[in-house]
């Protein structure tokens, strides 16, 4: 069988996450994004823009986030909204903060 999402063979990717992931992963609204650090950054650089991005963007959601066992330069960012105008009422702000933040040290999004 062929993978359904993505043009290779399916990788499992096992996250350490900071906190559970439950609350987010259990959120009316979940999104995932998928980061790899470029060189000469660090995970501790990574730690300050999501902290930084995810305190501008208001209260009504959950963050968790963590690196991968199988490749320590690849992170899982999950944020949990509590609902879908929650979510879109600050779309734009959370695009224009990934965008200045986390692209500027992450290879991917």
């Amino acid at each position: 069988m062929a993978p359904a999402i993505g043009d290779g063979p399916f990788k499992m990717n096992h996250v350490y996450f900071n906190k559970s992931p439950t609350a987010a992963f259990g959120a009316l609204v979940t999104a995932f994004l998928v980061l790899t650090l470029k060189d000469g950054h660090s995970k501790d650089q990574l730690e300050k823009a999501i902290t930084a991005l995810t305190s501008q963007i208001g209260s009504e959601h959950t963050v968790t986030w963590g690196p991968t066992k199988e490749d320590v330069n690849k992170f899982f960012l999950v944020i949990g909204w509590k609902s879908l105008k929650v979510k879109a009422s600050c779309a734009i702000l959370l695009q224009q903060k990934i965008a200045n933040t986390l692209y500027r040290i992450t290879k991917t999004l």
